[in-house]
């Protein structure tokens, strides 16, 4: 499974309200982006931001945990500004992926 359909599949999650699902999701992002964030045809401003996204994952994460397993606010929607925490990470994930494809069809 791509890492981009894992982001898609946390929103969907978030979105539907099914927080044990979005919650094991974000914790395999971020273990990927941690994975991704190693390769070394990365540019180091590309690299940072895949950190920087992995902990954002981690805040999602300890925010699930904290807020919405609990079950007493399972029914409220996940915040704007962690919406787009994942919104962005599906933008850095695109770029990494369109340049990578150019890259490989220089060559």
């Amino acid at each position: 499974m791509s890492l981009s359909n894992l982001i898609d599949q946390v929103l969907e999650a978030t979105g539907d309200k099914h927080w044990p699902h979005a919650l094991a999701r974000s914790k395999q992002a971020r273990r990927s982006f941690f994975t991704l964030s190693q390769n070394p045809q990365l540019k180091e401003e590309e690299q940072a931001r895949l950190i920087a996204d992995a902990d954002d994952l981690r805040l999602l994460i300890i925010y699930i945990e904290k807020y919405r397993i609990s079950g007493e606010n399972q029914n409220v929607d996940l915040p704007d500004r962690k919406r787009r925490a994942l919104d962005t990470m599906m933008t850095t994930l695109g770029s990494i992926q369109g340049r990578l494809q150019k890259v490989a069809m220089e060559v």
